[in-house]
């Protein structure tokens, strides 16, 4: 092959990677969405979506037909069986059915409550209980990929027991199993055949060869075993939970170094990575790697602030993305917030990507530097979305601050606007392409926009998305090609 033509070949297959998606729109819904709180979607069917919100101290159901145009909206009451007022939690779809998930106290114990609600937004008069527990502080649900089994794990502060019930798709129990747990409560997975793991994270004095700790649940009875992750020379300070493609169990996050004080918040030096083979415990792949110092060197230095050297401590781990070699792509922010006069403003900052081999080698690291500063209210506007589509990952997000950009300044010409939308195109190898995100402002006002943290994906190449104009909002599609 001629050189002229591998070079063109590279090329075309870049500039597909950072084709532009499409997006169409519903009508707007005339009411000011900087009133409304939690704004997602929970659900898709043949007949379109359902979405929430929270005002007034309530919440909200919508029901939108595939066109994007909402068919009816009612406020959702959650109840016991006995008829006493609960606490929402959420609404969960399962197998088609939507749920309403709610809490409440009785008898000093924390009961889990779901109330079925029919497509055209009524009740059905049943409210079965999923599970109760002594403490209830935190609540985790989740559900298969397949949707074939469902768990509840409810949790209180460190050291208090925890409580797993599994669950049928049709909300049919299966066991309930307590255990008593050093740490606190992180994350749960649960498997098509019911195999549950629960992800706890222990208290900072632990020793940092037991930083978490991983609970298997068996599917049949739920009895567990344990196991201790971390290391003698480097302390898991933050972790996820996920599986791979093929059905391993990989727990992977942020490292420090074993003689850092994990109370004080220290920045982070490297990832982690476990992979556990056919739902075994034993000899999993482990692997411990420090970030590359080229890009600790070369992200501090352009982007200095008031806390320039330990701008990493505020790195949150957001998602961890499976990809089909066995490997994960681990996506943090930068976020905090700060005081400014009498306003505290958060602060959603540059977006760090690692991706890691199946060995738990780091095949990558890079950043893509944006600055999101609004009031910790104004949560339409905060951090980004993110998803994986051949190998390549994309990220949108709203702002940009591209003067002397590290990562490569935007092609193209941006608006003199904070609300400018960005799409970020990362290659299997790292590199990246930036540009203004188009097709989110034609024919609109200019103070239109996305909200990115709303998308929902309903296939691999297309999203439900959330966009916010002056005084009303409206879903709409977005598809990759």
């Amino acid at each position: 092959m001629s050189l002229r033509l591998t070079i063109l070949l590279f090329f075309a297959l870049f500039s597909s990677s950072a084709q532009q998606p499409d997006f169409t729109w519903g009508s707007p819904i005339n009411r000011n969405p900087r009133l409304l709180q939690h704004m997602e979607v929970v659900g898709v069917d043949k007949d379109g979506f359902f979405a929430t919100h929270a005002t007034d101290n309530q919440t909200v159901l919508e029901h939108f037909n595939p066109q994007n145009d909402r068919l009816w909206t009612t406020v959702l009451l959650p109840r016991s069986p006995e008829g006493a007022a609960t606490k929402f939690h959420s609404v969960q779809m399962i197998k088609g059915k939507l749920y309403l998930i709610s809490s409440g106290l009785k008898d000093g114990q924390t009961l889990v409550y779901a109330q079925e609600i029919r497509h055209n937004g009524n009740y059905d008069p049943e409210i079965v209980t999923l599970a109760r527990g002594k403490y209830g502080k935190k609540i985790h649900i989740a559900t298969a990929q397949d949707e074939a089994a469902l768990i509840v794990v409810l949790s209180g502060d460190n050291q208090q027991t925890i409580t797993s019930a599994l669950l049928t798709n049709k909300l049919e129990p299966r066991w309930t199993q307590t255990l008593t747990s050093g740490g606190d409560m992180q994350e749960v997975l649960v498997n098509s055949d019911g195999t549950a793991y629960l992800l706890t994270k222990s208290l900072p004095a632990a020793p940092s060869t037991s930083a978490f700790f991983l609970y298997r649940l068996k599917a049949k009875s739920g009895r567990y075993r344990e196991v201790a992750l971390g290391d003698s020379d480097y302390r898991p300070l933050k972790a996820k939970i996920t599986a791979s493609p093929s059905g391993e169990t990989i727990v992977t996050g942020y490292i420090i170094p074993s003689s850092y004080v994990a109370s004080q918040n220290p920045e982070p030096i490297g990832t982690f990575y476990y992979r556990f083979q056919n739902g075994k415990l034993d000899d999993p792949v482990v692997a411990f790697s420090p970030f590359r110092e080229d890009f600790i060197q070369s992200y501090k230095s352009f982007k200095p602030d008031y806390d320039s050297s330990q701008r990493l401590r505020y790195l949150e781990l957001d998602r961890v993305v499976p990809m089909d070699d066995g490997g994960v792509i681990l996506i943090g922010e930068v976020n905090f917030k700060l005081d400014q006069g009498n306003t505290r403003l958060q602060h959603n900052n540059d977006v760090v990507i690692v991706r890691l081999h199946k060995d738990g080698s780091q095949a990558y690291i890079c950043s893509t530097n944006k600055l999101q500063a609004t009031t910790s209210e104004n949560e339409l506007m905060h951090s980004y979305f993110a998803t994986s589509i051949d190998d390549t990952l994309k990220i949108i997000y709203l702002y940009f601050e591209y003067a002397g950009t590290a990562g490569g300044a935007p092609a193209g010409k941006l608006r003199s606007t904070p609300k400018t939308t960005v799409l970020v195109t990362v290659a299997p190898d790292g590199s990246k392409e930036i540009l203004p995100l188009e097709g989110t402002h034609q024919q609109e006002a200019e103070d239109f926009y996305i909200s990115p943290k709303s998308a929902y994906q309903i296939s691999p190449k297309d999203f439900i998305i959330l966009g916010v104009g002056p005084d009303y909002y409206k879903y709409g599609r977005m598809r990759f090609n």
